[in-house]
């Protein structure tokens, strides 16, 4: 990776700035007619509430029955340099002539091999925020308000839970209402050093990260607690 990438991850893709409350006073989200309503936390990535402006992101979910919000920029990419990135030999009159031939295997050698061989390009994710929510109890809704881009969680206990990303700047805030007591949350990196030996090869299923061998990642913890 370039300089860029090397910096520290809270600043790789954006920053998430932080504001508690100990107020029971509740930020109104007036409903819009397609809002996103849920009585539970998505399980899965793929599933999260998306925040994001083309260009940050962050999705919303839960995972080990923690709050995850998963962060990530269009732009972080490995573009190390790849055997068949030669644009000047790549068109698509060579790839056509080779299937009117009905000889497709030179095709499959020079543009799908090198994908199965190196890890890269490869999109690279960013880093998490994790918070641990398991004193807040059953969480009792989910909401994507459309009409503000604010994503709200609800526990029964009477904690609140705001995400937003701006529209035009690579910055988004989170905001804790009624927290009685204290949570953790951390931060963390991608999972590029996870004990074991790579069994992914394929790039249709998505490549394993440490194939990339980047050195490991460093966690950051810190505590929320009310004012």
């Amino acid at each position: 990776m370039n300089n860029f990438n090397k910096i520290t991850l809270a600043l790789i893709f954006f920053l998430f700035l932080l504001e508690i409350s100990a107020q029971r006073a509740e930020m109104i989200l007036e409903e819009s007619p397609h809002d996103l309503i849920f009585s539970a936390l998505p399980a899965v990535w793929d599933e999260g509430i998306p925040l994001g402006n083309g260009m940050v992101g962050a999705l919303v979910w839960e995972k080990e029955g923690k709050l995850r919000l998963s962060l990530d920029r269009v732009d972080l990419w490995d573009l190390r340099p790849m055997e068949n990135a030669d644009t000047r030999v790549n068109n698509y009159k060579w790839v056509y002539d080779q299937w009117k031939k009905d000889d497709y295997k030179p095709v499959q050698d020079r543009y799908d091999a090198p994908y199965n061989r190196s890890p890269a390009p490869s999109k690279i994710p960013g880093a998490a925020l994790e918070f641990d929510v398991s004193s807040l109890g059953e969480v009792e809704s989910v909401h994507l308000n459309l009409e503000t881009a604010i994503c709200k969680v609800s526990w029964k206990s009477g904690v609140r839970f705001y995400a937003f990303v701006h529209a035009e700047d690579p910055v988004g805030w989170y905001r804790f209402e009624g927290l009685e007591g204290e949570i953790s949350s951390e931060l963390i990196p991608p999972a590029y050093n996870l004990a074991g030996i790579s069994g992914e090869e394929s790039p249709v299923t998505g490549q394993d990260l440490r194939r990339l061998e980047y050195p490991e990642g460093v966690s950051i913890r810190a505590s929320t607690r009310r004012n």
